[in-house]
């Protein structure tokens, strides 16, 4: 993959959408479709690979902001969990 290489899961899509914002909105439509199997699997690897946890967007919403709008629990949990073990509080944002 593109991130072993050594692909940066922080660089910005045309200087706005961060690849986590992006996974998280991807996951969250699939979801909306009724798609369960697709799961956070996408941001868990960006994650995984050094993915920010508090960066926010082009309009100011954090990871956390996208896996909520979606009502996406197994998201928000796996993000709340890493920015804890991170010692990093929640973003306080909620665009």
């Amino acid at each position: 993959s593109l991130l072993i290489s050594g692909a940066d899961p922080n660089e910005r899509f045309l200087g706005r959408t961060l690849p986590l914002h992006w996974a998280l909105d991807a996951e969250g439509v699939a979801k909306s479709y009724g798609d369960d199997e697709t799961g956070c699997s996408m941001s868990r690897l960006l994650v995984e690979h050094g993915a920010s946890l508090v960066a926010t967007d082009d309009e100011g919403r954090s990871a956390l902001d996208v896996a909520r709008r979606y009502l996406d629990t197994g998201a928000v949990h796996m993000l709340l969990q890493r920015l804890a073990a991170a010692g990093d509080p929640a973003p306080d944002t909620d665009a």
